[in-house]
């Protein structure tokens, strides 16, 4: 399972920093574009939320 928790950690991770480059980056904005981010973080932080319960409950990854 530690391995497992890990892996997730690691995606969630990425994906979040995927979204922090996004909100940074010296450019212009589109509207609406920093919340659509922020959402995306948002659905990252609940799918890690939703498998590592899953995982120490012995349930399997999706």
């Amino acid at each position: 399972m530690h391995h497992d928790i890990l892996d997730l950690l690691d995606d969630t991770l990425t994906r979040l920093l995927h979204v922090r480059g996004e909100l940074s980056a010296a450019r212009r904005v589109l509207p609406g574009e920093r919340q659509t981010a922020v959402e995306r973080a948002i659905e990252a932080a609940e799918e890690f939320s939703a498998s590592a319960t899953g995982l120490l409950n012995g349930i399997s990854r999706p």
